[in-house]
Parts: structure tokens; sequence; C-alpha cells
């Protein structure tokens, strides 16, 4: 957590932007504790490119919300 930079919401001229967005938490109990982790693809202009992440993106106009964007993003 050392190197965590968090990215503040943009601004859009005076007016604070803010997009929803959701993850899920994958956990498999047995034999073993397992959690499904994704790699971020590698671009230039993404900050977190190739980082480690669990499934999730933005809620899009066609989810069911938050739940809806997870599920679709997992999939």
């Amino acid at each position: 957590m050392a190197g965590f930079d968090p990215k503040p919401p943009g601004l859009k001229g005076n007016r604070l932007v803010v997009r929803q967005a959701a993850v899920a938490l994958c956990l498999k109990a047995e034999p073993e504790l397992s959690i499904l982790f994704i790699r971020r693809a590698q671009s230039p202009t993404d900050p977190w490119s190739g980082h480690m992440a669990f499934p999730g993106g933005r809620v899009e106009p066609d989810d069911r919300g938050p739940l809806g964007a997870a599920m679709r993003e997992t999939k």
C-alpha cells in the first residue's frame, strides 16, 4: 500500500464528475481459500495498467445497477 495513489473524481470545468462502478469479490472456500483476481490490460494511458484487481467496472446504462455491472464484468 506504500505506493497507493488514490485519484480524486475528475473535474469538468467547475463541475465534479463522478461515475458509479462496482467490483465482485469471488471467494472459493474449499478445499482451501481462493480469491479471483484479474490482471488489467496493458495501456500507456491507464495508470493502473497491468495491475491485479477484482473483476469489475463502470456501471453502464444497460446494467441493472452496480450488481449487474459486477456480474457483467465477471463473466
